[in-house]
């Protein structure tokens, strides 16, 4: 998807979503690699605990949907105490 993406933004010059210009720059280039790379950790993180569930624990989909659902969504939802 990423290669169609760069083929099309060189084959559209006249109005491109990002000017390839921008990736000349090592720190602009190195700085998308990580933002990348720990989108793809956090979101990877929640698999080895969903065979866990199925697998092991013997849990359905639904289940294992529920178990998971809320391990994600705790550190959103809980209080945040003012300097601590």
């Amino acid at each position: 998807m990423l290669v169609a993406f760069v083929w099309w933004q060189r084959v559209t010059t006249s109005e491109p979503l990002v000017t390839l210009r921008l990736f000349r720059d090592r720190n602009f280039s190195l700085a998308n690699i990580a933002i990348c790379t720990v989108g793809f950790a956090i979101t990877a993180q929640g698999f080895p605990l969903m065979i866990y569930a199925q697998s092991v624990r013997g849990f359905t989909p639904p289940r294992r949907r529920c178990c998971s659902h809320r391990w994600r969504s705790s550190p959103a939802h809980s209080p945040r105490t003012p300097g601590g």
